[in-house]
């Protein structure tokens, strides 16, 4: 290298996953994007914070009756005006839609398809069984056509991963240049 020359590397970035030093998954971890099969280990290997944030979701219900628990029947098959009028549930849309995301972000060691569907499956299994809850415990109203809400809280969630991951790459191809 001659005098007054300068070796330029492009940046590492973290969210790039580029370079060994940054990329979390090697050809040896037995959790890698490379194994694509579903394996207890892969569900093992799921952060205890958000196991645990879900469960105490659930048991929310419960512990506001202080376990005095008055089971009701839900409410099912919801006509086609009321299905639409629960769409009107802001609360229901924005929590499962955060949900989404928080789930979104806990199965990140498999494929992007796989992680969209794992994603919605947990949201939409967490929506049943909030209602499940509410139903064991006498606590609000369980019904079937809040999974409405949940539904389109996963889309609006899908939303917010889809722009965040176009609006990333965008950055990184524009800080790589």
């Amino acid at each position: 290298m001659a005098c007054g020359q300068f070796d330029v590397k492009k940046p590492q970035f973290l969210w790039t996953g580029q370079g060994s030093k940054f990329n979390p998954t090697h050809a040896d971890d037995p959790l890698s994007r490379r194994t694509r099969r579903f394996s207890a280990a892969r569900l093992a290997a799921l952060p205890l914070a958000y196991v645990a944030f879900a469960l105490l979701g659930l048991l929310y219900f419960p512990a506001k009756q202080g376990f005095d628990l008055a089971p009701t029947a839900c409410e099912t098959l919801p006509s086609a005006r009321l299905s639409f009028y629960s769409l009107q549930n802001y609360p229901h849309i924005v929590m499962f839609s955060f949900f989404f995301v928080l789930s979104y972000i806990q199965f990140r060691e498999w494929g992007p398809r796989a992680r969209f569907a794992w994603a919605a499956l947990a949201t939409l299994t967490m929506g049943a069984l909030v209602e499940l809850a509410e139903g064991i415990s006498g606590l609000g109203h369980c019904r079937v056509r809040d999974l409405i809400p949940d539904a389109a809280g996963v889309l609006l969630g899908a939303t917010y991963v889809l722009s965040w991951d176009l609006l990333r790459k965008a950055l990184s191809h524009r800080l790589a240049r």
